[in-house]
């Protein structure tokens, strides 16, 4: 062998050498897209279980606070009833006082029996004050414990809300790993590798009609929108249903809402000599159909 042919043979073992460097490395370092999206997936499920769980207990919570609440101002409302009663007693008896002071006066015989009935009546003046005292007592820890108990039921609805945002959290989290992984597939079957732009396919079934267009027509409002599942840079077919006519294709842009999204017209292919006419151009009401070519 020439020292010509041994030099472009060690070349080649070292080029062979690269190629399976880089081709380990490539294995090694790839991201298992649909091993992360079953995490996720498991991660949302379990968070689920646990907001229902963690809202069942809010719930039950909620109910037997409201149960106690409910007895804590019937007691209130009774012991409202009872110092409303022992006032009208004591009022009763400083009235049947005067009455018999009263007559103590007018007949000066009985003055000291009815001294004496005064002391007993002054007495259970001084009973019922207590009582109403302790009426008065009672609705006072009525009120706090109503207090209490409405406090309880707030913070347990902020807990549930702060369950709720998690899991609305995770589901975002999830619907973007869900996308990556969609990303992934289709770079996989294109055979090209990050950083290239992929077309996004088409929703599966998707059914559109032209909503707007432009006045030059290069611009045309469809609808449905995000909500049918439309991405950036999806390629779309606009078609004439009479007489069945294809257009040429639209090509969905960033501005996308849930209804409807905004696309590029770009015209089927004719002949030079044969410009664009208005009927060549897309109307409202024509049909919107994937392009799965």
């Amino acid at each position: 062998m020439t020292p010509l042919g041994k030099m472009l043979s060690i070349f080649v073992f070292l080029l062979s050498l690269v190629w399976a460097w880089l081709t380990v490395n490539t294995f090694v370092s790839r991201t298992n897209w649909k091993a992360e999206a079953e995490k996720y997936h498991k991660a949302a499920t379990e968070t689920s279980t646990g907001v229902d769980a963690i809202l069942r207990e809010v719930e039950a919570e909620r109910q037997a606070t409201k149960s106690k609440l409910l007895a804590a101002e019937r007691d209130r409302d009774a012991a409202v009833a009872s110092v409303a009663t022992l006032r009208k007693e004591v009022d009763e008896l400083k009235v049947n006082i005067d009455a018999k002071l009263a007559a103590a006066a007018a007949a000066n015989p009985e003055v000291n029996k009815e001294n004496i009935r005064q002391k007993e009546l002054q007495t259970e003046v001084g009973d019922l004050t207590g009582s109403l005292k302790s009426a008065q007592d009672r609705v006072v820890l009525l009120t706090k414990d109503t207090s209490a108990a409405k406090i309880l039921q707030e913070q347990a609805q902020r807990e549930a809300d702060a369950e709720r945002q998690r899991a609305a959290t995770l589901e975002g989290q999830l619907r973007t790993t869900d996308d990556q992984l969609k990303e992934a597939q289709t770079r996989l079957k294109a055979g090209v590798g990050e950083g290239v732009a992929v077309r996004p396919s088409p929703p599966e079934g998707f059914r559109g009609t032209v909503k707007a267009v432009s006045s030059s027509g290069e611009f045309v409002e469809i609808t449905p929108g995000g909500n049918a599942g439309l991405r950036e840079n999806t390629k779309l077919r606009v078609i004439r249903e009479k007489p069945p006519t294809f257009l040429g294709h639209l090509i969905v842009r960033s501005e996308i809402n849930p209804d409807s999204a905004a696309c590029q017209f770009v015209p089927a292919a004719r002949p030079r000599n044969k410009p664009l006419s208005a009927d060549d151009l897309p109307k409202p009401g024509d049909l919107v159909r994937p392009d799965n070519r």
